[in-house]
């Protein structure tokens, strides 16, 4: 109401702003928590859905219309974060609060191989954005944007953003962290999905673009972070551009080790480290003893197993057990290299007498 007022929503009662608090212009929504009788923390963003052109906060019967622009991006009753004032919304945040949910998940992990030493030849290697590029190194980028291969790793706090055009055959990959600027990303993305449809893609039809945001379990649903900078990014979009980019995303949980690498002829996909990836395949074998998955990690565990494989022993119990019901025998000395065992045939004692 003024600089030191705030008016609850759903209440109609008012608080007190301490002067620390009172950086906000008046009008603003906010979100706040109360310390007495006085606002202990305010907050330039509210939760709530979307419904038609409107955003509505949870709890509150009123409806707060949105930008023009940022009408028809998102289906109603989608979860959002949002800013602005009780005229209008300025801004939205989809991505950070439906990103996490299972119908989201995938799990794009090429388990047929391992990354290359050196990776040099997934192509052009992709670094966080930065605004100094003053000591940009030679066949570094910060945005990939057409056909060939590029890749990235270390994605721990940040979250990669891959893309694929079926028809126009060209990939988008970039890297994002916390400080990242949601304008440059969403001119970049911009930018890929021109070049896509001049290359013949018709981005409404299905499977025709892939999206894949990879990022670290820890950052789901995390307020001012790297997957808010890729969501925030959607506001500076044409709102066709980021009604595609919405409805087309989908999240794959990646560990700091794997790398990201998007290519020309096919979507995008994670390779793991040799001893990274035998760990995946214990995990997805004890989920699913399949002989496809079995004959993977006969593949994968070398003779002998290198000593400095950090490969989770009770997942080489669990998958032992798994292989006892199948009988699958030929896994016996993958079990024995990997916990130090003499042979198959101790691995047998110890493994299938549990």
């Amino acid at each position: 109401m003024t600089p030191t007022v705030v008016r609850d929503l759903v209440t109609e009662q008012t608080y007190s702003i301490p002067p620390v608090q009172a950086v906000h212009a008046v009008g603003t929504l906010v979100d706040y928590t109360l310390n007495g009788l006085a606002v202990g923390r305010i907050r330039k963003t509210l939760r709530g859905t979307v419904d038609g052109d409107s955003a509505i906060p949870q709890g509150a019967a009123v409806r707060i219309p949105l930008r023009s622009d940022l009408r028809g991006v998102y289906p109603d009753n989608t979860q959002v974060a949002f800013s602005g004032t009780i005229e209008r919304v300025s801004s939205l945040d989809a991505l950070t609060w439906n990103l996490g949910t299972m119908a989201r998940r995938v799990d794009v992990t090429d388990v047929a191989g391992t990354v290359p030493q050196p990776p040099n030849g997934l192509g052009v290697s992709i670094e966080q954005d930065a605004q100094d590029k003053s000591d940009f190194p030679k066949n570094q980028a910060y945005y990939y944007l057409k056909g060939g291969t590029a890749w990235t790793t270390r994605v721990q706090t940040c979250a990669a953003l891959a893309m694929w055009s079926r028809t126009a055959r060209i990939s988008y990959l970039s890297h994002a962290d916390a400080g990242t600027s949601p304008v440059t990303v969403s001119e970049h993305v911009a930018e890929y999905l021109a070049q896509a449809v001049k290359g013949g893609a018709d981005l409404s039809v299905a499977g025709e673009l892939t999206v894949v945001i990879l990022l670290a379990h820890a950052t789901l649903g995390e307020d001012n972070g790297s997957l808010q900078v890729l969501s925030l990014s959607l506001n500076h979009l044409p709102t066709a551009q980021a009604a595609i980019v919405y409805r087309n995303a989908r999240c794959h949980i990646i560990g700091p080790r794997d790398y990201v690498a998007v290519q020309a002829d096919g979507p995008p996909r994670v390779l793991l480290l040799p001893d990274v990836r035998a760990g995946y395949l214990l995990t997805r074998y004890t989920a699913t003893p399949t002989p496809a998955l079995r004959d993977l990690l006969v593949q994968a565990v070398p003779t002998p197993a290198p000593g400095t494989w950090l490969v989770d022993r009770n997942a080489v119990f669990e998958a032992a057990q798994a292989a006892k019901a199948q009988d699958h025998e030929t896994l016996l000395p993958i079990f024995a290299r990997l916990l130090g065992y003499e042979d198959a045939a101790e691995a047998r004692r110890k493994l299938w007498s549990l």
